[in-house]
């Protein structure tokens, strides 16, 4: 990667859930790390993920889509990357190229989360390592049955490496579908929390969505992701 690598700052989300059967507290639903022995980039399928972005190629992960993984100056790419990185260890990325068109980018799972209910829960906790550069914002994502929905709360950071500790609440939260059909973006579709999760609709997925990933004339510009886990 190119550029100066910052420390990892941690963002902590309660998603306070309605209230249904109660749970044993501190019951991991979910955890990703990325950790791999491998040394270097991966493709971002390594871990039951996939990447998408804005502008044509919109699939940047792999399968299918843009096959180098490797470090390369000037493409597009979404990938994670493994072996001794300092601070950083390994961790899920996006990268733009040099150019001045900032980038939308979609990270999501596609076989790493067992389907759970929210109903089933009192309180939930989603926490996740982010450092990189700069974005406009970016959110988190969930997925109901076939569709995506990213959370109408966004997240960003005033500089390269740094950020703020939001608040976000499901109870109350609006989510908005997410469009990956042609150019990706998030569309105009809002529901609440007690629309989205009625009837003990499940969530069969987790992801991010960022919005506008700066962009430099010289040098890529990326945002790292480590170390999701929700319990």
């Amino acid at each position: 990667m190119q550029g100066t690598q910052k420390p990892l700052l941690m963002f902590r989300i309660p998603l306070l859930l309605a209230a249904a059967a109660s749970i044993s507290s501190g019951a991991v639903i979910y955890s990703e790390s990325f950790d791999t022995e491998a040394a270097g980039v991966q493709a971002i399928s390594e871990k039951g993920w996939e990447g998408k972005r804005s502008t044509p190629p919109a699939v940047v992960g792999d399968p299918p889509g843009i096959t180098d993984t490797i470090h390369n100056s000037g493409t597009y790419r979404a990938g994670t990357v493994g072996g001794a990185n300092g601070a950083l260890d390994d961790y899920l990325f996006a990268q733009t190229q040099n150019g001045t068109a900032k980038e939308d980018f979609f990270l999501y799972t596609t076989t790493t989360v067992t389907a759970f209910k929210p109903s089933d829960y009192t309180a939930m906790t989603v926490t996740w390592s982010r450092n990189g550069d700069a974005v406009d914002a970016y959110h988190l994502t969930v997925k109901v049955g076939t569709n995506w929905y990213a959370s109408d709360a966004s997240y960003t950071t005033s500089a390269a490496g740094q950020g703020v500790t939001p608040a976000f609440n499901l109870l109350t939260a609006t989510w908005k579908n997410v469009m990956t059909d042609g150019t990706l973006q998030i569309g105009t579709q809002s529901e609440t929390y007690s629309t989205l999760f009625a009837g003990g609709a499940e969530i069969s997925g987790i992801g991010f969505y960022i919005d506008g990933l700066s962009v430099n004339s010289s040098a890529n510009r990326t945002i790292r992701l480590d170390n999701i886990v929700i319990d």
